[in-house]
């Protein structure tokens, strides 16, 4: 256990930068409202619409920081500040979610990989638990780690969908600022404060991709080495 402590500092220290990072930035650009004058919704409709994705409604959550785009039910969700402040952060988080629209519209693969594992990931993460909890008392108990190593190859399916997850999240944000700049919803030097809020978030997203791999790893060196 102490191992796997030492092992998980980097990851958590990440994890605290990042969610420092994205909170910061966040607020600090929400404080500085676009040269055009676009909340986060316009900026949204905006991309949608002038890409033939005007069957995609856009609806306001009431969660903060609670966006995303939710594919199976073709809605683009904003939390409230997004949906309504004209600022760089709203203008910035509203056009990532609407590159995820953009992803699913061009079959985008690695969405489409994402998207086939979700179901997949979300039943490994459950037996994941259930399996290293009665691992760990078969272990103690009776020295038998045959359950541990089952939930290492659950474990491993959350991994890859993590990892799958990052290129997924850098092109929105990439698709994003090509076309806030190119539909004139910001300027170029807007652009650059835009990738400050995008690039924090990204971070979240490596984040959870280390943790999950030194995680991984930790089990693998303690129970399948031998």
């Amino acid at each position: 256990m102490f191992t796997y402590i030492l092992m998980m500092i980097p990851a958590v220290l990440i994890t605290l930068w990042a969610s420092y990072r994205v909170k910061a930035s966040f607020k600090k650009y929400s404080k500085v409202p676009s040269a055009n004058g676009f909340t986060g919704f316009q900026a949204a409709r905006e991309i949608l619409d002038r890409n033939g994705l005007q069957r995609i409604r856009i609806e306001k959550t009431k969660s903060f920081l609670g966006d995303h785009f939710d594919s199976g039910a073709g809605v683009l969700r904003l939390s409230p500040d997004v949906y309504r402040i004209n600022s760089l952060s709203s203008i910035g988080v509203a056009a990532h979610e609407a590159g995820h629209a953009l992803q699913q519209a061009k079959n985008y693969s690695p969405l489409a990989l994402r998207q086939a594992l979700v179901p997949i990931t979300q039943f490994s993460s459950t037996i994941f638990n259930v399996l290293i909890f009665a691992g760990v008392i078969a272990a103690w108990l009776f020295s038998f780690v045959g359950l541990i190593k089952i939930a290492i190859l659950f474990l491993g399916v959350t991994v890859i969908f993590s990892i799958i997850t990052l290129p997924v999240e850098f092109n929105a944000s990439s698709r994003a600022r090509k076309l806030l700049v190119a539909y004139g919803i910001v300027t170029r030097k807007e652009d650059t404060h835009i990738a400050t809020v995008l690039n924090a978030a990204a971070l979240t997203y490596v984040a959870a991709a280390a943790s999950a791999i030194i995680t991984l790893l930790y089990y693998v060196f303690a129970f399948l080495d031998d």
